[in-house]
C-alpha cells in the first residue's frame, strides 16, 4: 500500500511539473507574439520605469528618434525630447502615477516635439498616449507606456483634436484595447481586431478577460 501511495505521489508530481513547463512555454509563446506585434507596430512605441528610464524602444522608435534601441535603453526619456517638452514629460509621468495610484490604471494624452527632427519634418511634432503599466522590475502600474502618433503633416490638414486621437487609436499598427473598471471593453482598434480576430462592434461592450483571453493567462490578465 505504501508503495502505492509513493507512486501515485509520483505521478502527480510529475503531471503538476509538466502543466508548470507547458504554462511556462504558453507564456513565453505569448510575450514573444506580443513582442513581435510591438516591434512591427507603424507607430514609435516606448516604454519607461518609474524613473523615466526606456525600458522598450521599438522598431518605429528607433527611426522616429534617429537612435538605436542599444543606445536608447536605460536612457531618460526625457534626453529625446526638446527642452519645452522635458518638464511636460515629467508632468505627465507624475500624473499617470497619481491617477494609477488611485484608480488602478490611467491614460493621458499630450503633444511632444522630438529633439532630433527640425521643426515642420515628419514626426517633428508628436502626440503620445501615455497609460499605465507594470514596471519591469516590479508589479506596481509605476512604469508607463508611450505610443505615438505623427502630427506635423496632421496639423497641416486638421486641427480638430479629436480627429487627431481618433487616429491614433484607429490607425495604429499595435493591438490597443480600452476598458473601465469592471473589465468591459470600451475601445478596440484595428490592431487589436486583427490579433483576436473580433470586430469593434463585436468587442465593444463585452467583458475583455471573460470573452478575448484564454483560460490559462485570464488570472495575470485580471
Amino acid at each position: 500500500r505504501a508503495l502505492s501511495d509513493v507512486r501515485k505521489a509520483l505521478s502527480a508530481s510529475k503531471k503538476a511539473l509538466a502543466d508548470a513547463e507547458r504554462y511556462q512555454r504558453d507564456q513565453a509563446e505569448a510575450y514573444a507574439s506580443l513582442r513581435r506585434c510591438v516591434d512591427g507596430a507603424n507607430a514609435p512605441i516606448v516604454a519607461v520605469d518609474r524613473y523615466g528610464l526606456i525600458t522598450r524602444w521599438n522598431k518605429k522608435a528607433e527611426e522616429v528618434f534617429r537612435c538605436p534601441s542599444e543606445s536608447a535603453l536605460r536612457r531618460p526619456f526625457s534626453d529625446f525630447l526638446e527642452h519645452g517638452s522635458q518638464l511636460g514629460l515629467a508632468d505627465l509621468q507624475a500624473a499617470i502615477a497619481a491617477k494609477a495610484s488611485a484608480s488602478g490604471s490611467a491614460q493621458l494624452q499630450r503633444r511632444f516635439c522630438v529633439r532630433q527632427r527640425a521643426a515642420g519634418q515628419p514626426w517633428y511634432e508628436v502626440l503620445f498616449s501615455a497609460s499605465s503599466c507594470p514596471s519591469i522590475s516590479s508589479r506596481d502600474s509605476s512604469g508607463v507606456l508611450y505610443i505615438g502618433q505623427e502630427l506635423t503633416e496632421l496639423l497641416k490638414n486638421s486641427n480638430s483634436e479629436l480627429t487627431m486621437q481618433d487616429r491614433l487609436i484607429r490607425e495604429v499598427n499595435a493591438p490597443l484595447i480600452a476598458v473601465d473598471k469592471t473589465g468591459v471593453v470600451e475601445e478596440w482598434n484595428r490592431g487589436a481586431e486583427r490579433l483576436f480576430g473580433f470586430t469593434k462592434d463585436e468587442a465593444v461592450g463585452k467583458r475583455l478577460v471573460q470573452h478575448f483571453i484564454a483560460d490559462e493567462f485570464s488570472d495575470s490578465v485580471q
